[in-house]
C-alpha cells in the first residue's frame, strides 16, 4: 500500500484538507500530522512486524489462547512460540509475559 495522501479524521480542518488536496495532485505524498509522527516513531522503532505477526498480537490482547492460535493463523503452535520470542527479544521485552509483550508493542506504535 502506497497512499497519495493519508490522513486522520480528528486531523482534518478546512485549510488543513485543501492543502492536503493541492499536495495530492501536485507532489504528493500527504500524511496529515497524526501520520506522521506514527511513520516516525515506528521508523525509529527499528521493528518490522508482518502480518501474522500482527495477528498474533491482536489475538493476544484479546484474549486468545496460544493453543487457538494456529487455528487463526497458518502455523503450527511452536512456530508461533518462536516468532512471539523473537519478537519480545525484537522490541527488548524484559516482561516474559504476553502482557508485557503487548504493552510494550503498543508503546513502540505497533497497535
Amino acid at each position: 500500500m502506497d497512499p497519495d495522501g493519508f490522513l486522520i479524521k480528528n486531523d482534518i480542518k478546512p485549510k488543513e484538507l485543501i492543502k492536503a488536496i493541492e499536495t495530492v495532485t501536485t507532489d504528493p505524498p500527504y500524511y496529515s500530522k497524526t501520520v506522521s509522527k506514527l511513520l516516525r516513531k515506528l521508523m525509529t522503532a527499528g521493528v518490522a512486524l508482518e502480518k501474522h505477526d500482527r495477528i498474533l498480537l491482536y489475538e493476544l490482547s484479546v484474549g486468545t489462547k496460544m493453543v487457538d492460535i494456529p487455528n487463526i493463523i497458518p502455523f503450527s503452535k511452536p512456530s508461533m512460540e518462536r516468532r512471539k520470542r523473537f519478537k519480545k527479544k525484537k522490541i527488548d521485552v524484559k516482561n516474559e509475559s504476553d502482557r508485557g509483550f503487548i504493552i510494550k508493542a503498543k508503546e513502540k506504535g505497533f497497535t
